[in-house]
């Protein structure tokens, strides 16, 4: 074969190929502008509960996340390009935890059994394998990590490959360094890591998804009691975030609430936003 028609050959093929990377692109679904949720459950939660024991007088047990409200925060407005995942481990107290994301808010839920040494296993790969998949399903918009185990970095590698953004959302202290710099020892994404990874920190939105649930017999502490089965826990976490207040509240029965504050003005505020709500409840105290 001659050397014009092995170049020619070439060149047909190098078309064939980018034609076909272009066929691929438009029968992927999505916009450029939306977003795709994964949540590494176990990771967020475990480092969250001793963020928010270290920010507030809060022992770690009664810490929970509002799960919808971790998603509109770092959602932020944006168009959601399909369903919020979620991946954890199964002990059993965390039950009634998978049931309520997947009945109630609509989330695509993956659970694996912890090992005999009470470790995840698979949780990471899981989660990578969720986002490899949105990877080629969608076209290019911004993958939404909420985890900060350094285990993360190919699939990251992965997505910038596809020209995707990424963002990290977690906390501080819990961010593994070579989640970070996952651009050290691949100098080839130095670039794209610069330009199209972000890294949030969690911190400073606690207040907009974390929350305590249980007594709280710290000095000084003032609650408004509600006599009523009526109230969701949602509409109490509405209440706080309008506040500004580390959301912390108490069912000692099925009809009575208590809505801990620090200052007789929080009281007051409390007590107009609630029952702002819940007009037609029994009696407020």
């Amino acid at each position: 074969m001659k050397l014009k028609e092995i170049e020619i050959i070439g060149k047909l093929e190098q078309e064939n190929s980018s034609l076909k990377e272009k066929l691929a692109q438009l029968e992927k679904i999505g916009t450029t502008d939306s977003v795709y949720i994964f949540i590494d459950n176990s990771n967020v939660y475990v480092q969250g509960k001793k963020e928010i024991a270290w920010r507030e007088p809060v022992k770690e047990n009664l810490v929970q996340i509002d799960y919808g409200k971790l998603v509109e925060t770092v959602q932020d407005g944006r168009h959601m390009g399909a369903v919020p995942i979620v991946v954890g481990s199964r002990p059993p107290p965390e039950d009634t935890l998978w049931k309520y994301l997947r009945k109630e808010l609509g989330y695509n839920v993956f659970t694996y059994n912890r090992n005999f040494l009470n470790r995840e296993k698979e949780v990471d790969s899981e989660v990578s394998i969720r986002v490899c998949n949105t990877i080629a399903k969608y076209v290019p918009g911004t993958v939404i990590l909420i985890a900060g185990d350094g285990d993360y970095g190919p699939v990251m590698r992965e997505a910038l490959d596809s020209d995707w953004t990424i963002e990290v959302w977690f906390w501080t202290e819990g961010l593994l360094k070579r989640l970070k710099k996952m651009d050290v020892g691949h100098p080839e994404y130095k670039e794209a890591f610069a330009l199209r990874t972000i890294i949030i920190n969690l911190d400073v939105y606690y207040k907009k998804f974390m929350f305590a649930r249980g007594y709280n017999n710290n000095a000084g502490m003032k609650y408004l009691q509600i006599f009523t089965d009526l109230v969701k826990d949602s509409d109490i976490m509405e209440c706080y975030i309008a506040m500004d207040l580390f959301g912390w509240w108490y069912r000692p029965d099925p009809n009575t609430l208590k809505l801990y504050v620090r200052t007789y003005h929080q009281w007051e505020e409390i007590k107009n936003l609630i029952t702002h709500k819940y007009p037609n409840a029994k009696e407020v105290g």
